[in-house]
């Protein structure tokens, strides 16, 4: 994954009223933004499954029973 990319996320088992669905553009430093209540997560030079796993782990830190699907939705190359 690259800056100008676009990934779609799936998530549940997240926060009913900050849901996670939907395609989510990578910025140019890197990182792709899912607002004030998740934050950040940087995901360039990384592939699809490591971010997933990545984000995933982040979530069971906070909700009980997550799950998430990552994909590329968009690349700039």
């Amino acid at each position: 994954v690259q800056p100008l990319d676009a990934l779609f996320l799936n998530a549940e088992g997240v926060d009913l009223q900050e849901p996670i669905k939907g395609i989510y553009p990578v910025e140019l430093d890197g990182t792709i933004a899912l607002g004030p209540f998740y934050g950040s997560f940087s995901v360039a030079d990384k592939s699809i499954e490591q971010i997933q796993q990545e984000m995933l782990a982040r979530f069971k830190n906070q909700f009980k029973d997550p799950s998430l699907s990552v994909s590329l939705a968009a690349s700039r190359g």
